[in-house]
């Protein structure tokens, strides 16, 4: 089994891509810089990061700081904690230099100012009275500590006052502890930013540090307004010289954070939110894809880690020798048994079972994953589970790890169609499936997929339309299904475990699709009909998926949310009660003291019998309720005179 932890073994080539960063972070002409190192989710981002903060350790001229935006948000201002970090390992590089730690307190001095100001200036005095009375109750001092900004400003007042009292006290004269803070930040809002960014430049030449490099991962994991916090603050506040920003992100995501900052954009005019990060980054380097001899090797080299399990210097020369194979990196090399025992200088019958059935995992699961590590990775950690259940169960002996492997990929790509081969098998006596019989059959006899071999094969008892392109390339994968007894495949596949990132593998139709429809702004969704009316069912089952699941996450219903907007156009379309229920139990989930006009509006537009029983239902209930408010009440009672009943 397999941990979804950043590789410290190069499978895939990212060390180069590490190094072409690196040798770009050399330049000094360059700097100050930001680097996207963009890729889709799962493609090794997070790995090349770590690739290039090994390549620095040991140069004392180059400072490499990681910050994770995710592990601060919703508990932090990320914007702050992003200064916070860097400043903070800035002073850790040179602890014993006064003049650092100096420049360091003065700029976490502004950090938490700036933490106070976007409070608002009501907040910030109440922030000050606190402040000031722990300044002046010894005893208050416990209970403002520990809480940032409080305990800056109470630490602030503290020094200030012993200051101010050997010259103002003794006159009698009153002590202006707001004053103290404004001579403490000096100027204007303008004026602090740039006295900022003088000083962090300041810090980075007291420091000795030349290059100071900041590997931000994980953006495309932060909410939309998180992501903006962090690109904003590299770009307002960091951006001075001697610094480079490498930002490992799915660069789609990072555009739609863009339009949800700017959500008056028109939809169409994507150059927009591309100007705006392409203002941001100045280099973006793409992560490709695995191909298909890329996948095999990747499969192999992942066999061989855990058939090896702590031999990690054996895994380490293979991996050096594979390399050392290559003229070029577009070579061809195959992870092979032979490569492998020149490597080791002597033959490994066990190695070689491995990379046997690496080999034939690597046909099946070349085109299905669309060569992406970590579904590769999840993919493997599935399959073998599997057979391990298997064992245990004992039925080992009649599952082939290959078998298994193809008829995963049909689980996972097409489950409506394993479904039906699902139902075939345990209906048969034999557990074969008819449909999967049929489907290779006909490949065997004809190649060109015509019309008339799908109307042979409706005839033959297969659906139609799940004799699409995509379906007759899985059924064309070795090994062969159709005269298999598959009950025992079924048998260990109960546990529907295969589950990849929520936003992977749609197909580029259904993404702007979904994009458009999370939007839930009308003119948008009124330009969705003609591709809503095109959709198959299955299609629409996908999304709407998408759309319940961001629906689950939503936490402000004081407006109705665009994702529900979206998903009830897709259902004016595509009709299904198990969605409408599941829109009814978010809806009934609302604080009743908090229910808005909006709500019985869209209670109208859900049309299945079983959903307007639970409509009523609910209605009845907030009747009764003391906690709904009397307007929402009397526009219950008004939309019950003006719906017509369901005939």
């Amino acid at each position: 089994m397999w941990n979804d932890k950043e590789s410290t073994i190069d499978f895939l080539g990212h060390a180069k891509i590490a190094q072409t960063i690196t040798s770009i972070i050399e330049e000094q002409h360059l700097r100050p810089l930001t680097i996207g190192v963009y890729g889709d989710w799962g493609a090794g981002k997070s790995s090349v990061l770590s690739f290039i903060q090994a390549q620095f350790e040991g140069d004392s001229t180059v400072l490499a700081v990681t910050f994770n935006g995710w592990l601060f948000q919703g508990y932090e201002d990320t914007k702050s904690a992003l200064m916070e970090s860097i400043v903070s390992e800035l002073v850790r590089h040179q602890p014993k230099n006064q003049k650092v730690l100096s420049l360091g307190k003065k700029l976490l001095a502004k950090i938490n100012w700036f933490k106070v100001a976007k409070a608002g200036a009501g907040a910030m005095m109440s922030l000050a009275a606190t402040a000031a009375t722990a300044a002046l109750v010894p005893e208050a001092a416990p209970v403002v500590a520990g809480h940032g900004a409080l305990s800056f400003i109470a630490n602030l007042f503290a020094g200030k006052k012993q200051e101010k009292d050997s010259k103002e006290d003794k006159q009698g004269k009153e002590i202006d502890y707001e004053e103290f803070i404004r001579d403490e930040i000096n100027g204007t809002v303008p004026g602090l930013f740039h006295q900022f960014r003088s000083e962090f430049k300041q810090l980075i030449q007291t420091a000795n540090v030349e290059k100071l490099v900041v590997l931000v991962d994980d953006l495309d994991r932060c909410l939309p307004t998180t992501i903006i916090e962090i690109l904003e603050a590299i770009r307002l506040f960091l951006f001075v010289e001697g610094t480079v920003f490498v930002l490992s992100a799915d660069e789609n995501l990072i555009e739609y954070a863009v339009r949800k900052h700017f959500p008056d954009l028109p939809i169409d005019r994507t150059e927009y939110t591309r100007n705006y990060l392409e203002k941001l980054v100045q280099i973006p380097i793409r992560i490709p894809s695995l191909n298909r001899l890329q996948t095999s090797n990747y499969i192999g080299f992942l066999l061989l880690q855990n058939h090896l399990q702590a031999e990690a210097e054996t895994l380490s020369l293979i991996a050096a020798k594979f390399e050392s194979s290559k003229k070029t990196p577009f070579d061809n090399v195959v992870l092979d048994s032979k490569l492998i025992e020149d490597a080791l200088g002597h033959e490994a019958p066990e190695i070689r079972t491995v990379i046997a059935i690496a080999g034939q995992l690597g046909n099946v699961l070349a085109d299905g994953l669309k060569g992406n590590p970590r579904n590769i990775k999840r993919f493997l950690n599935t399959l073998f589970l599997r057979m391990r259940i298997a064992k245990i169960s004992g039925i080992g002996k009649l599952v082939e790890l290959d078998m298994l492997a193809k008829l995963m990929i049909l689980e996972r790509f097409y489950s409506q169609q394993f479904q039906v081969v699902m139902d075939e098998s345990l209906a048969a006596e034999d557990g074969k499936s008819k449909s999967v019989a049929a489907v290779e059959a006909l490949i065997g006899e004809s190649d060109s997929k015509s019309t008339a071999a799908k109307k042979q094969a409706k005839k033959q008892g297969e659906d139609a339309n799940a004799f699409n392109e995509d379906l007759y390339k899985w059924a064309s994968l070795k090994p062969a299904l159709g005269m298999i007894d598959l009950r025992p495949y079924i048998f260990i596949s109960r546990e529907k475990t295969i589950s990849f990132g929520s936003d992977q593998e749609l197909p580029k139709k259904l993404s702007d699709l979904l994009t458009m429809l999370s939007t839930g702004n009308r003119l948008t969704l009124a330009q969705v009909e003609p591709i809503l009316k095109g959709l198959q069912p299955a299609e629409s089952k996908v999304i709407s998926n998408r759309l319940l699941d961001e629906l689950r996450h939503n936490t402000g219903w004081a407006s109705s949310p665009p994702i529900l907007d979206g998903l009830l156009k897709l259902n004016s379309h595509f009709s299904e009660e198990a969605r409408e229920l599941e829109i009814l139990s978010l809806l009934e989930s609302i604080n009743p003291g908090e229910l808005k006009a909006w709500v019985v509006f869209k209670l109208d537009e859900l049309t299945s019998s079983t959903a307007q029983a639970k409509v009523a239902t609910m209605k009845q209930n907030w009747l009764q309720s003391t906690e709904v408010n009397e307007t929402f009440k009397k526009l219950i009672h008004g939309r019950k005179k003006t719906t017509k009943p369901l005939k």
